[in-house]
This record gives C-alpha cells, structure tokens and sequence, in this order.
C-alpha cells in the first residue's frame, strides 16, 4: 500500500484554517470542486486555475487581492497565465 503525503499549499490550508475544515474533502465540498482536484494540487500535478480562483472566492467571499497573495508562493510560474500581466 502507497501512501501518500500531503503537501503544504498556502490558499488551501488558508481556507481550511479560516472554515475550520477538518479534511480536503470537506474543502473539496466547501470550494465545489472534487476530492482529487484538491490532492492534485497539493502535490504540484495540478496548477490553480481562474475557474478554481473563482470558485474560491464564490465559497469564501475573499478578495481576489487576498486569493492572489496566497497563490504567489504556490503557483508564482504560472502567475502570470492566470491574470495576464508580466510581472512574474
């Protein structure tokens, strides 16, 4: 049996702490997405979208601003695809 570990991800431990949930797969329920795409982030094989920053900040209310900010370390090569600007 494989086991897998769980990585640290800044917006998803974030949201995890701020909603007192308690798995990723209450998280996964919480954003809307499935149990796998919150695994896949974690382990770096999936790269945070603009459809699961807005899902993200549909379930949380956050500011895009505050979304962005947790998003910089995780995800700082793919910055720029996500919001279009050069500056990555």
């Amino acid at each position: 049996m494989v086991r897998t570990t769980r990585t640290s991800h800044p917006l998803l431990d974030a949201i995890k702490n701020e909603f007192k949930l308690t798995s990723d797969a209450y998280l996964a329920k919480f954003i809307g997405v499935s149990a796998p795409t919150i695994s896949k982030m974690r382990t770096g094989t999936l790269s945070v979208t603009a459809d699961f920053i807005l899902a993200v900040y549909d379930a949380t209310d956050w500011k895009i601003e505050r979304i962005r900010g947790y998003i910089n370390g995780s995800n700082a090569g793919k910055q720029s695809q996500i919001f279009g600007n050069d500056d990555s």
